[in-house]
């Protein structure tokens, strides 16, 4: 029998203009295996699996208005987020949580950036994606950052959002298959709109 192919996750992270990031992740899965899936199930298994990735060093919390990223279940917040705000159709599901602070923050940017999860039809499938959106890390300091904090952002902080959510997406993607052993890869898509980080 011939093996599958892998499973490709595609990925892009950049620092746009104005010093925000944005980071996308997505697959793209064969339309029998994505039935039943909303985007709120997937942002309550992206929960657990931040919980597990981080040996419950982070804690996220579901809390009134909102969700927390907490440290140990303190009340020690790296992430904050309001919401979340569903859009639910028949083809399609998109949950939006706000960005309202957190420790991970820069102060004076709190409330802007927006961290999304859909499940949307695709030509080929469903796609599910993860989406982070004009979000201003503290390790980048400031509107301009120097050379030294944008290295330290993309060895620490971006590689490990990169390295938690492609896992995610792999272990979703083995967990609908049924099969603890398929195969993926990485695809880091190229775009114009900013700075690779």
């Amino acid at each position: 029998m011939k093996p599958s192919p892998p499973q490709e996750i595609f990925c892009t992270q950049i620092l746009q203009a104005d010093a925000s990031v944005y980071s996308s992740q997505w697959m793209v899965l064969p339309a029998h295996l994505a039935q039943g899936m909303t985007a709120e199930e997937m942002l309550a298994r992206y929960c657990r699996h931040i919980r597990r990735f981080t040996c419950s060093l982070v804690r996220p919390a579901i809390c009134a208005g909102g969700v927390e990223f907490r440290v140990l279940g303190s009340s020690l917040c790296l992430l904050a987020f309001v919401g979340p705000h569903c859009e639910e159709s028949q083809a399609a599901s998109r949950l939006s949580l706000d960005i309202r602070g957190g420790l991970l923050v820069q102060s004076s940017q709190r409330g802007r950036g927006s961290l999304v999860l859909s499940v949307a039809p695709h030509p080929d499938g469903v796609r599910f994606s993860l989406e982070l959106a004009d979000y201003f890390p503290l390790l980048l300091g400031s509107t301009k950052p120097p050379l030294l904090r944008k290295r330290l952002y993309r060895m620490t902080q971006a590689s490990i959002h990169k390295l938690a959510t492609v896992r995610f997406l792999a272990g979703l993607y083995r967990e609908l298959a049924g099969h603890a052993q398929l195969p993926t890869r990485v695809v880091k898509v190229a775009t114009e709109k900013g700075e690779d980080i």
